[in-house]
């Protein structure tokens, strides 16, 4: 997913129940965050009836937009839906053609935030006011518990990595070679693991069996999988080098979970070396 540290976003008051109206002097001349799946665009408002997207670093992207303001409602709109190269951001942006509106909702509780403006795909969010952890909220259209990301699980067995709650969903995958590597490897291209040569063909699509991880949230609702009634877990995938990279969020079946309190447990580690010899991601040097 694409990151970017944003210096200004909008703001947005509220009075005891009611909502002060949002007008354009709150947003021209600001640089307001445009948020689609954890993917950061940034809008400018020109003037009374014109927008942008702009980048950080400088430049914008095309011509200019046109929108409307009207009852704390804003529109979007695009002549041809198509601001981006890429036509999977441009669906989600215009899902409905070359209009997206979207609204504020005083009382709406988000996984990132409770103030927000949103339609179906799309958030344009101030994160002043954060969903307290232990709430139920919202997070991509799925009702969870909100946890502070630095809670652990065991998998007590390997786990297909699913992008949705679901075991009809997509499958992710992760990158065991760089989990397992360090910022040596990456110097000299060799990558062992405590006596263990890394196999590079390592992007595999389970969470295997011994590994710890974070996690950040559970669904409300369980599901009954193979006679065992559980709630899904949003996981927190890293690797263990030094400067780390991004981290992967996948959701997993949490009726073969543990939660725990000791991830440095040599017990746990010795397992996952285990399920990765099995899998063939480690082979003994």
């Amino acid at each position: 997913m694409k990151r970017v540290i944003v210096f200004v976003s909008l703001i947005f008051l509220c009075a005891n129940i009611f909502c002060k109206e949002i007008i354009r002097d709150d947003m021209i001349g600001k640089n307001n965050r445009f948020e689609i799946n954890e993917t950061f665009y940034f809008i400018e408002f020109i003037n009374e009836s014109e927008f942008t997207f702009y980048y950080p670093y400088g430049g914008y992207n095309g011509k200019n937009l046109h929108y409307t303001l009207k009852n704390n409602k804003l529109t979007l709109i695009s002549e041809n839906g198509k601001p981006f190269d890429d036509d999977k951001m441009n669906k989600l942006l215009f899902p409905k053609g070359n209009k997206t509106v979207l609204i504020y909702e005083e009382n709406s509780d988000d996984f990132w935030c409770k103030e927000l403006f949103r339609n179906e795909n799309i958030c344009l969010r101030n994160f002043k006011n954060n969903t307290e952890v232990g709430s139920k909220c919202s997070l991509d259209g799925t009702k969870v518990i909100k946890h502070n990301g630095r809670e652990f699980v065991l998998a007590n067995e390997n786990l297909r990595l699913r992008e949705k709650p679901d075991l009809k969903a997509a499958t992710g995958t992760f990158n065991y070679q760089s989990y397992f590597g360090t910022a040596e490897s990456l110097l000299t291209g060799k990558y062992t693991y405590k006596g263990y040569k890394v196999n590079s063909f390592t992007d595999y699509p389970l969470l295997l069996k011994g590994m710890t991880v974070k996690y950040e949230a559970v669904t409300v609702d369980q599901q009954t999988i193979d006679g065992i009634t559980a709630p899904w877990y949003r996981i927190v995938l890293e690797d263990n080098r030094e400067e780390g990279a991004w981290p992967q969020r996948y959701w997993v079946f949490g009726g073969y979970l543990s939660e725990i309190d000791d991830p440095k447990n040599p017990e746990y580690e010795k397992q996952l070396i285990q399920s990765s010899v099995e899998k063939g991601i480690l082979v003994k040097q």
